[in-house]
């Protein structure tokens, strides 16, 4: 076990070859606990799955559960990197382990702590907000004004985002969208263009009422995520040749809550990265000049729109489309909505029936595939939140 066994419990499974009793458990900083001694009969006799608890940072591939064999051979399947050397080289789990050890560094001092500051901003009490973090952390701030508070409170999100963003996703493609948007805010008049993305709703009443609470709700599980994280490391932002793995951190259920209540937020943020591409493109924030948009005649109709028509207007949108990704997957949101979710255990495979008319139509997914998924839309919406908040200050600085 490493440390993290102090975050939170790794689940036990152990079955017996002989008589097929199963004894089910968790070991945490109190030790083991069993919770359940079922009989159940064992379907492949020549299987013995004893889970081995190695580090709650790594995924889980099937292998790990050991195979009735000599010696030598559970020796073999007894090791967790020989098993991920499979799909991974030796050069990428070093990448690997260099990121945990950033994390642990950088944002899981913060797991918590953002989430314990947000109510002392939504108070509008600055001393609150220092002794909170003087609590917290053990130091100690003075802050002048709740601009000062907002600032720091940034600071702190920003970190966190770039410990979070890999290398390979800064570089990767669906990065080509959001980074000239950056680079265009510095060289216009942010005053014009705060006016023109308000049209889609406030700017800061999304990032303090929508963004910051889910951004510090997740990260205060990002732990939970942590497996996930190896294909953007190792340079595969999505998963698609790669080994499905198992993730063992988190629950189906919460991973669909996490993924669920993000993509609202996406959703109410994404006009004002579509309103700015608009201006960067066509000079206008109300211009939509693909095919995709026909009958979109302003940004504040398209922030109108529930998440599934949003990414039809936009499927011609190739720029934005990359950068979306599958953090915006209108099937799965649509499943979880209508409790049409199905999850088998045993392959963690989640049936996503999202059509309530129709139970022939199912989107299938891993379970780390959805936790990539709410990995990447963290990532979106800290972009979104750092890009608003930029453009909002911005303006109140030159006023």
């Amino acid at each position: 076990m490493d440390q993290n066994v102090y975050l939170y419990e790794w689940p036990i499974g152990i079955e017996c070859k002989v008589c097929g009793d199963v004894i089910r458990g968790v070991y945490n900083r109190k030790g083991l606990s069993i919770k359940q001694l079922s009989h159940e009969q064992f379907t492949d006799p020549c299987i013995v799955t004893t889970m081995v608890g190695y580090s709650s940072s790594l995924p889980v591939v099937d292998s790990i559960y050991m195979k009735d064999g000599d010696g030598l051979d559970s020796m073999a399947l007894f090791s967790p990197y020989m098993n991920l050397l499979r799909i991974f080289t030796d050069e990428e789990l070093a990448k690997f382990n260099a990121f945990l050890l950033e994390l642990q560094k950088k944002v899981l001092p913060y797991k918590e702590g953002m989430l314990g500051l947000l109510p002392m901003i939504k108070k509008k009490s600055i001393k609150a907000y220092c002794n909170k973090f003087t609590q917290l952390f053990g130091k100690k701030i003075e802050l002048g004004n709740m601009g000062d508070v907002y600032a720091h409170y940034m600071r702190i999100l920003y970190k966190n985002y770039l410990c979070l963003r890999t290398i390979h996703y800064s570089m990767n493609e669906c990065r080509q969208c959001i980074d000239p948007l950056f680079k265009f805010m510095d060289q216009t008049n942010v005053n014009n263009l705060k006016l023109s993305l308000n049209t889609a709703g406030s700017m800061s009443e999304w990032y303090k009422n929508k963004a910051f609470p889910y951004i510090a709700k997740t990260v205060n599980h990002i732990e939970k995520l942590i497996p996930s994280m190896i294909y953007s490391v190792v340079g595969e932002i999505y998963i698609y040749n790669r080994g499905i793995l198992n993730i063992t951190t988190i629950s189906h259920e919460d991973a669909m809550v996490l993924y669920k209540d993000g993509y609202e937020v996406f959703v109410h943020g994404l006009p004002y990265i579509v309103g700015a591409r608009n201006i960067l493109d066509g000079g206008n924030v109300d211009k939509f000049s693909y095919k995709s948009a026909s009958g979109i005649k302003t940004l504040a109709d398209f922030a109108k729109l529930p998440g599934g028509l949003m990414e039809n207007k936009l499927s011609d949108c190739q720029g934005i489309m990359k950068w979306i990704g599958n953090t915006m997957n209108n099937k799965v949101r649509n499943a979880a909505s209508h409790d049409g979710i199905e999850y088998d255990s045993e392959t963690q495979t989640l049936n996503c029936y999202y059509d309530p008319a129709d139970k022939d139509k199912v989107y299938k997914l891993q379970l780390i595939e959805l936790c990539n998924m709410v990995y990447m839309q963290l990532l979106h919406i800290m972009e979104i939140t750092i890009f608003t908040y930029t453009i909002v200050t911005r303006t109140n600085a030159e006023k």
